[in-house]
């Protein structure tokens, strides 16, 4: 069995640190595509060292994730080699030590499942910059008097009129009982926080960060309506004489009757974004709708509604597990959702960098750790004043 040569061997070192020119990449990036894997063995040896010694909390990486990281490798062979047939190569030598910067970190977390974001470290705790610390905002109840109530600050009754009661525990709210009077209520989150909200008819609404609910303390008439802004997931109680209605920032309409769901609505993204995880809803925009079935997803995009098939829903529904994933996704999509979650302004200091990012990341990380990792991949990131700056 063929063993890698003391020249590959620095190349692909050169790789990992993210210091790799265009033409060592194109050496080192042939030499992959020659070679079968078998024919590979030292490449698991340089990886397993990088991984331990950039880690050196995390558990040695087994022949599993060994298999996984060497595939991301060749994935990353694959997506440079299409992109140079489609980009100029003035362009693919600009971003060249940037890609391989991004690509290298890929490498060494896709066996950990970005295990850095998911680590203690013991200065973290130690060290909190003052420019950077934030005051926490509260989660809260909007009641129909203009009333505010902050639910990380009481618990049980939040409201109780006759059989109606309105409790908070840990993180859920519900309804339950019948009202006398019926008005509107609104949830908020703010920035950093998810709440979990049970309706008066039973139906279950997941509110992700920075987003709204708006809704009845009673479902009269013949629909159940509702009014969402931000991101949004739904497990509707079915009712078949009183479907279910999801108004989005005033812009475009779902119907239900009795499905899971997920909105996604936040003002500063390019677009609207429902996504069909089980039963079957339909969404209107003006005179046009499309209806969808499990897996389909339908965005909305300059007032404009396309039906997507078959999307990866796991993508769209990662914030209720805790945590982010990305799947290629560009920078300026990573940053808008951290910077939601960590409610910070994203400034970009010249052009957005063109690397793509994929993998999963613990939201109860902090900014910090956060920070550390977007750097290890090679942008130029620094926080200062609530602002999340991104040098070219």
């Amino acid at each position: 069995m063929e063993r890698m040569n003391s020249d590959v061997n620095n190349l692909l070192q050169k790789y990992l640190n993210g210091t790799i020119t265009e033409p060592e990449g194109e050496e080192l990036f042939a030499w992959l595509k020659e070679h079968a894997p078998e024919e590979q063995e030292g490449i698991e040896t340089i990886l397993k060292a990088n991984y331990d010694s950039s880690f050196k909390e995390a558990k040695q990486i087994g022949e599993d994730a060994s298999e996984r990281i060497r595939t991301k490798l060749m994935q990353s062979v694959d997506a440079l080699e299409n992109e140079t047939t489609q980009t100029p190569v003035v362009s693919i030598r600009r971003r060249w030590t940037r890609y391989a910067a991004a690509a290298a970190v890929l490498l060494l977390l896709a066996g950990g499942s970005w295990w850095l974001m998911n680590r203690k470290d013991a200065t973290e705790q130690a060290i909190v910059k003052t420019e950077e610390k934030k005051e926490k905002k509260d989660v809260m109840l909007t009641l129909a008097s203009g009333e505010q109530v902050s639910l990380d600050h009481r618990q049980g009754s939040v409201m109780k009129r006759d059989e109606f009661n309105v409790i908070n525990d840990s993180g859920s709210l519900s309804y339950l009982g019948k009202t006398p009077v019926v008005e509107y209520h609104t949830l908020t989150t703010p920035a950093g926080k998810q709440y979990n909200l049970q309706l008066p008819d039973g139906t279950e609404v997941w509110l992700n960060a920075t987003s709204s609910v708006t809704f009845p303390t009673a479902f009269t008439g013949n629909e159940r309506k509702v009014y969402v802004s931000g991101e949004a997931y739904f497990i509707v109680k079915a009712n078949q004489q009183q479907p279910f209605v999801v108004d989005i920032n005033k812009k475009a309409l779902i119907e239900v009757l009795g499905t899971e769901f997920n909105v996604n609505a936040y003002t500063n993204e390019p677009e609207v974004q429902a996504t069909l995880l089980s039963g079957k809803i339909r969404v209107k925009i003006d005179k046009e709708a499309v209806e969808l079935l499990p897996g389909d997803q339908a965005r909305i995009n300059n007032e404009k509604l396309e039906l997507k098939k078959n999307v990866n829903t796991d993508l769209y529904v990662a914030w209720r597990k805790g945590v982010f994933i990305f799947d290629h996704a560009s920078v300026a999509e990573v940053l808008r959702q951290m910077a939601r979650w960590y409610d910070l302004e994203v400034v970009y200091d010249g052009v957005p960098p063109g690397v793509k990012f994929s993998g999963t990341i613990n939201r109860e990380s902090s900014l910090d750790v956060a920070v550390d990792v977007l750097n290890k991949m090679g942008l130029k990131v620094r926080v200062e004043a609530g602002k999340i700056r991104v040098a070219h």
